[in-house]
């Protein structure tokens, strides 16, 4: 009807008259063509929310049911986007325009969801361990993560996609760099490197070597070892004060102090500090010398008469 004319003929005894041309204008009501569309967008980017509507007078855009101030364009845009001031529910009320001014249409809602960065607080840390102890790296890291991957060296290691990562040190892994890629759904952030130091237990390669010795000699135990921190040698299961050495001399061996069962402890170094090893059993024979205590005596006998010379002796005699 917009645009139509209306006029009126009064009729009346003494003729009729006709009234002038009445226009019916008549303004159409605010609509929407194009509802806004909602994102899932990272913290930082940006995005612009927009609307298509026609016989408009106005806009408010709305978040969570809240007018944003300054929000009155047929777009709204966010420069950079943040998590806790971002999120959430939008639409727009369209306002009309003239006769319509006070009449309104509001939007379907659309969402924006707001991911957080992979944000790595705690990198894997560099560790020395002694062979044999089992070793665990391991992230720590805020944001929308979805998942780990841990490398060696630069290569992938299948299977280890936890946020830890547990191995049995081995001499061989010493000096393995270990790092983690944390991925997530703004983007993938990788850890700094942590190296493995992995020390040796200590061992023994030539054990000590018994002997027979005669009182006042010199005898000298010695024992070959790899990865040591110190030495502590032991005569029959009772540590020798101040023998910490790879080798243990005897100046001049007395039988009853220096004969018996010898062996070694070595103990190890750096994080093997608290592993030892102990030598086989290496035995000190101590032989006596022969000390005559009573000589033969001279004797004076009638012929035919049976004489028996003798002797008196110590020690480890053998005839």
């Amino acid at each position: 009807m917009n645009g139509d004319k209306y006029s009126v003929v009064v009729k009346g005894t003494c003729g009729d008259q006709t009234s002038t041309e009445a226009t019916l204008n008549v303004n159409a009501k605010p609509s929407i063509s194009i509802n806004p569309v909602g994102a899932t967008k990272c913290v930082g980017e940006t995005y612009t929310f927009s609307v298509t509507a026609s016989n408009v007078g106005g806009y408010q855009w709305i978040l969570n049911n809240e007018d944003i101030v300054g929000a009155n364009s047929a777009t709204y845009n966010i420069a950079s986007i943040c998590d806790v001031c971002d999120e959430g529910s939008y639409k727009v009320e369209v306002s009309g325009t003239g006769a319509c001014a006070s009449q309104s249409v509001t939007s379907n809602a659309a969402d924006l969801v707001v991911k957080i960065p992979v944000d790595i607080t705690d990198d894997p840390e560099t560790q020395t361990v002694c062979e044999g102890t089992a070793v665990t790296f391991s992230v720590t890291a805020t944001g929308d993560i979805t998942g780990y991957q841990w490398y060696k060296n630069g290569q992938i290691l299948t299977g280890a996609t936890a946020s830890t990562y547990g191995i049995t040190a081995q001499t061989s892994m010493n000096g393995d760099k270990y790092s983690v890629v944390v991925k997530g759904t703004c983007g993938d952030q990788t850890s700094t490197e942590a190296t493995l130091n992995v020390n040796a237990k200590p061992s023994i390669s030539v054990n000590p070597v018994g002997a027979t010795k005669c009182v006042g000699e010199t005898y000298t135990f010695s024992v070959t070892a790899s990865n040591v921190g110190g030495y502590q040698w032991i005569l029959n299961n009772e540590d020798i004060v101040g023998a910490n050495s790879a080798t243990y001399n005897i100046a001049s061996i007395c039988d009853v102090c220096d004969e018996g069962s010898y062996k070694v402890e070595v103990s190890g170094t750096g994080a093997c500090a608290s592993q030892s090893v102990t030598s086989n059993a290496a035995d000190l024979v101590v032989k006596i010398p022969v000390d005559i205590t009573d000589d033969p005596e001279t004797q004076t006998v009638c012929e035919g008469t049976a004489v028996t010379f003798s002797v008196t002796a110590t020690g480890d005699i053998t005839g």
